[in-house]
């Protein structure tokens, strides 16, 4: 049936190749369900010639940059169903994506895809949404790691010391999710005494952490010789069926008396990717952090580049795809649903930028 369409449409292509305009206006934007957050933005260039862009809550592809600009009717990458539905071609695969509005910016939120409900008896029905984010606990501003002990900090940052970070990671046992993978609790300390007992010790000044859901990392983020940790941290939320791991650190540095704590997160499916110098400071290290927009669904894989070092109480770099630069957010789109990779993803040695908001 599919050869069948193609060949009616390349017969007609054929026939009304003389005239000068499309008989087809694709201006719009296409998805491929209306529900989505995400889709194909397409507008006119010039004459019978569009921009196709990719674009999400976060904004568009600059027009050319995801796919050449193309009349589509007659691309080989394009199958023209009818004038409400097209296929794209992503590599090997086709894409439907049907014209959901001719409006070509349409606002873009994800509780268009969560906040949805479905009666038994409609298309749909059995398709969990749920709403996301709702139950873990405050810890911006709940005091989670005690100041008081100390001898403990003392302790702590002893063996920290002597304590020897391998480049390699082990794993530290698991929480289990029930939709996604078990998130493995690594670490860097991978002698198990030395991570036993350190573990130990902050366990005693952050009481409130179930110790069978965190792990630990021993860095040095500033370069400044004086052993620091990132602490990892998975809560698990949700209802009877389902519970969704979600990813919290703190940042524990030294004053000169004890360990002060900065706060990341909530990530969900959240993991540390990557912990390397980037932006405009080449003196110290920033924490990469991948995470997903949902469970149950193909997910839009973000990543968030935290500095955890930014006075007074850290901060998250700012991302664009916007071409007027006008609206930033925390997250760099890295892979999208169905489509692979947005951006290759290397984290990029890149200390010369001079601005905290960086243009993608």
């Amino acid at each position: 049936m599919r050869c069948s369409i193609a060949a009616v449409a390349a017969i007609a292509f054929l026939c009304l190749g003389s005239t000068a305009e499309s008989a087809t206006n694709f201006t719009g934007f296409w998805k491929s369900d209306c529900s989505n957050a995400f889709g194909v933005q397409i507008k006119p260039q010039s004459a019978n010639i569009y921009s196709i862009s990719f674009c999400g809550p976060g904004g568009c592809f600059a027009p050319g940059t995801w796919k050449p600009n193309t009349p589509i009717e007659g691309d080989p990458s394009y199958r023209v169903i009818d004038a409400a539905t097209l296929e794209i071609k992503n590599g090997e695969r086709w894409q439907r994506y049907k014209k959901c509005t001719s409006e070509t910016n349409p606002a873009l939120s994800y509780s268009t895809m969560q906040g949805q409900t479905s009666k038994p008896d409609e298309p749909g029905a059995g398709v969990r949404f749920k709403p996301y984010y709702e139950g873990i606990p405050d810890y911006e501003n709940k005091v989670v790691f005690k100041t008081d002990a100390m001898n403990v900090h003392s302790e702590i940052r002893a063996l920290l010391k002597k304590a020897r970070a391998s480049k390699s990671l082990c794993v530290r046992g698991s929480v289990k999710a029930t939709v996604v993978p078990p998130h493995e609790l690594q670490t860097n300390i991978c002698d198990k005494s030395s991570y036993a007992a350190i573990k130990g010790l902050i366990a005693k000044i952050a009481p409130s952490l179930d110790p069978r859901k965190w792990s630990f990392r021993k860095n040095d983020l500033d370069g400044d010789g004086e052993p620091d940790v990132v602490i990892e941290y998975v809560d698990l939320i949700g209802d009877a069926n389902v519970k969704d791991p979600y990813l919290s650190l703190w940042h524990l540095k030294y004053d000169g008396a004890v360990y002060r704590a900065t706060y990341a997160g909530p990530f969900l499916v959240g993991k540390v990717h990557e912990q390397t110098v980037f932006g405009q400071s080449s003196a110290r290290k920033m924490v990469f952090v991948r995470h997903s927009s949902c469970t149950e669904c193909h997910p839009w894989v973000y990543l968030t580049v935290v500095d955890f070092l930014h006075s007074p109480n850290g901060a998250a770099f700012e991302f664009t795809y916007a071409d007027d630069h006008k609206s930033f957010s925390h997250a760099i789109e890295y892979i999208l649903p169905g489509m692979g990779h947005s951006a290759d993803a290397k984290v990029e040695r890149e200390p010369w930028r001079p601005l905290r908001k960086v243009l993608i």
